[in-house]
């Protein structure tokens, strides 16, 4: 493709300087007639010359890079008898966007037959002192090469005054000055430093000011600039400068005093003078409608009508993504502290998930214990002082040299930390905010910002949730349960599993209580909640050592069963785990297969430390149980892909099994096939009532557990039980309606009955004559089945009577 002929001949009578066009493969097109005359050569010997600077990387890169490239050559070869060697390079794109053609404006060049081969030889050595301009109008295309010594000889006076600021023509105008642009620029932001920087700041301050302004100006004054780059530039200021207590007057001083300098120090012409006031007036308006528009923000956010949500879980995140979203906010953090005293994220915007876990992590987490490192931060000083706390420098204060990773890994520079109490229960909670900028959060706007904030959460925090004194009592009497447990008021329990073939005593579970001092009994579901991990981990090791002791102890008297003892998630996800538990073991001599490590289903295992740890306790030898099979979803996929040894049907499935008898027996047998199908021990918890164990056996379950078995009794009593307790085992035939149901639902699904042909060998048979004439219609039907009468109308009057029966025996059991 090649330029428009009236376009060349419009670039090449522009300016008084020598032109040259060059195209893609860097060879001279075309001269103008002032390159030919200063130099006395020919066109032709210009034409087809190559010329290598444009191919340098350096100069190509930034050109792809931001549109536009500025700076001073300077070299070994002919070019050291060129004082001050400018060189000036701008694009532009026709219709496409691919570059069709390059310009070079020369001025001033000596009068040597070497010159055109010095400058098609010139390499990378040659270029130092570069510029970089950033990237504006979408559509350049023209790069222009202006090799300049002491001045422009553009006709400057010629620029039409109704240019638009932005169009081509003022693009090339604003090359064509461009060094006296810069030099400009350099003089002005030396003169804002004096004025604008305090005296006494150090020059770390300073140099960053300088800069800062003059990244400013230069991308304003850009050849490339568009309308559309300043108002994006403009945005990003004025946001800034609204955040960092820069404040309209702060604004306005420095524009009024650069653009005085603009019109009367900058060396170029009244027109081009002019033509810069209009980007830089563009650029102030632009600047104060982003100012307004942040203020605003934070005003309806901290206004906006209250959500009629009633439920505080919900509001908490609703109002915490409304703050993470607000301009210049890295993200936002709910923190509420554990009973530990550390502070864990109770609700996060969606850009905050990666701060909380650092934040919250085992080794970084934030406490309220101003003598560790990890509470001189921040949020910890606001909580425990209750005032509203602002960092402005997170990257160099003393107070964070372990969180330092948030500034370089997610741009934290600044935090303010707003404390939030419930006036009835005293509790409290610190909402934190992670500002993008240094010296965010110090304007005057913003401490009303934040009180506005902290009024609306504890307005929030009670209306939605709000604590009576009789809830604030039975807080302090869980912390009391808390400080008890670990000053003499643990007691291990543990409650027989029975084997449902033998009836013999195979293996206990530990269980944990609570006793208070007047001798109350609490039950776990009352205190395990109120640990924090540490506790836990204590909890745990306790536990398990006692067991261990027991076990001991037992074997000694001739009693050998296994134990099974509850595993938190947080213990097993603690490195020590192993050593623990093989410490113990050595000790008292036990082998690890004795132990039967048992985890909620509900519990996620997901993550890869986790199930390494399951393998690792497998290859140990200890055995692993997951608890509340058919509580959750994951649990069929956790039963193939995790080394579990046994699972546990829970007690609530058969908690329910009278308000739902059919579907809750479907269940609770296609459980027990999926675990004995794949080779599991399978334990059905809960069983409460005779009948429920005629079922279970019926359903071919291994092992069971419940108050009929045996109720939960300390370690001491456990021997004398076990010596006492003797469970049926023999077949004696069906003598409850629940177990009477199981065999014929059973029988219906596997068509059972149709296999017998004799009525009399059916264990249905004699139950029904046991119960006499209130089940004298009942046998009918049953023996019409056997009979092959009727069978499917038969089998259901027979399964909706004992339906009825046997939900009435729950029921009576149940009171």
């Amino acid at each position: 493709m090649t330029l428009s002929e009236s376009l060349q001949n419009h670039i090449l009578s522009l300016y008084d300087e020598s032109v040259i066009v060059i195209d893609t493969q860097f060879r001279i097109v075309e001269v103008n007639d002032a390159l030919l005359s200063f130099t006395g050569s020919s066109r032709k010997e210009w034409q087809g010359k190559q010329i290598a600077l444009l191919a340098k990387p350096s100069i190509q890169l930034t050109l792809q890079q931001s549109g536009f490239w500025y700076g001073k050559l300077e070299g070994e070869d002919s070019f050291d008898k060129l004082d001050r060697l400018w060189c000036s390079i701008v694009a532009y794109r026709q219709e496409s966007t691919e570059i069709t053609h390059y310009i070079g404006v020369i001025d001033h060049l000596w009068q040597e037959n070497n010159f055109i081969e010095n400058i098609a030889s010139c390499d990378s050595q040659d270029a130092r002192g570069k510029i970089e301009i950033p990237q504006g109008s979408e559509r350049t295309v023209l790069w222009i090469l202006n090799l300049v010594r002491s001045g422009m000889g553009t006709r400057q006076e010629e620029i039409d005054l109704s240019l638009s600021p932005y169009g081509e023509m003022a693009q090339m105008h604003v090359v064509a000055t461009l060094p006296y642009i810069i030099q400009g620029i350099e003089e002005c932001v030396c003169l804002l430093a004096e004025k604008f920087v305090q005296n006494g700041a150090n020059e770390r301050v300073k140099d960053q000011f300088m800069q800062d302004q003059r990244d400013h100006l230069l991308a304003i004054f850009s050849p490339v600039t568009s309308l559309t780059s300043l108002h994006e530039l403009a945005k990003k200021r004025g946001r800034r400068d609204m955040l960092t207590q820069t404040s309209y007057r702060d604004v306005l001083q420095m524009y009024s005093f650069t653009l005085h300098f603009i019109l009367t120090s900058l060396r170029v012409s009244r027109p081009m003078k002019e033509l810069l006031a209009k980007r830089f007036v563009d650029e102030l308006m632009l600047r104060y409608e982003e100012m307004d528009a942040v203020l605003s923000e934070y005003i309806q956010c901290a206004m906006s009508p209250f959500t009629t949500w009633d439920n505080f879980a919900k509001v908490k995140q609703i109002e915490i993504e409304k703050l993470g979203e607000l301009s210049g906010i890295v993200g936002a953090v709910l923190y509420r502290p554990l009973p530990s005293g550390e502070l864990i994220g109770d609700a996060l915007s969606r850009q905050a998930t990666d701060i909380n876990i650092l934040l919250t992590s085992t080794a970084d987490a934030v406490t309220l214990d101003d003598a560790s490192p990890r509470g001189a931060g921040t949020v910890a000083r606001a909580a425990r002082s209750g005032e509203i706390i602002v960092d402005t420098n997170y990257a160099e204060s003393l107070n964070h040299p372990i969180w330092v990773e948030m500034v370089h890994k997610y741009g934290v520079q600044s935090i303010m930390a707003i404390p939030v109490y419930h006036k009835i229960s005293k509790q409290l909670m610190v909402v934190a905010l992670y500002g993008e900028y240094e010296n965010q959060f110090l304007a005057p706007w913003m401490k009303s910002f934040a009180h506005q904030v902290k009024r609306r959460w504890e307005f929030l925090w009670q209306q939605f949730d709000p604590m009576t004194e009789s809830i604030v009592l039975e807080q302090k009497r869980s912390e009391e349960y808390r400080k008890r447990l670990f000053t003499g008021g643990l007691v291990m329990y543990c409650q027989p599993i029975v084997a449902l073939e033998s009836g013999r005593v195979t293996k206990v579970e530990a269980l944990a209580r609570l006793r208070l001092e007047d001798g109350t009994m609490v039950p776990p579901n009352q205190f395990l909640p109120l640990l924090d991990r540490s506790e836990m981990d204590r909890l745990f090791l306790l536990g398990f050592e006692e067991s261990a002791r027991y076990l001991t102890k037992w074997k000694t008297m001739g009693f050998d069963v296994d134990i099974t003892v509850n595993l938190p998630q947080h213990t097993l996800l603690n490195p020590a785990i192993i050593l623990w538990i093989e410490e113990i073991c050595h000790r008292y001599q036990l082998a690890p297969e004795r132990f039967t490590l048992e985890l909620l289903e509900t519990q996620e295992i997901d993550d890869e430390a986790q199930q390494l740890v399951l393998k690792q306790l497998k290859e140990l030898g200890v055995k692993l149980a997951v608890d509340d099979l058919g509580s959750g979803y994951s649990s069929l996929m956790r039963l193939i892909q995790l080394p579990f040894d046994v699972v546990k049907i829970e007690q609530g499935l058969l908690s329910k099994l009278a308000d739902n008898i059919i579907p809750m027996f479907g269940l609770i047998h296609g459980l027990i096939q999926i675990g004995t199908g794949l080779g599991k021990e399978v334990v059905v918890e809960g069983i409460e009532y005779p009948g429920i164990i005629e079922a279970m056996k019926i359903f071919r379950a291994t092992m069971g557990q419940g108050y009929v078995l045996a109720r939960p009794m300390p370690f001491d009593d456990v021997y004398l039980w076990a010596h006492s307790y003797h469970l049926k085992v023999e077949w004696t035939g069906i003598h409850t309606y629940v177990g009477a149901l199981a065999y014929q639902w059973l029988s219906i699904q596997q068509n059972r009955q149709r296999l017998i042909e004799v009525h009399e060998l059916c264990p249905l048979t004699p139950f029904f004559q046991e119960k006499g004439e209130e089940a004298s219609e009942v046998a009918k039907w049953h023996e019409a089945i056997h009979n092959h009468v009727h069978v499917k109308l038969n089998q259901q009057r027979l399964l909706n009577w004992l339906i009825d029966r046997a939900q009435q025996e729950l029921n009576e059991k149940r009171r």
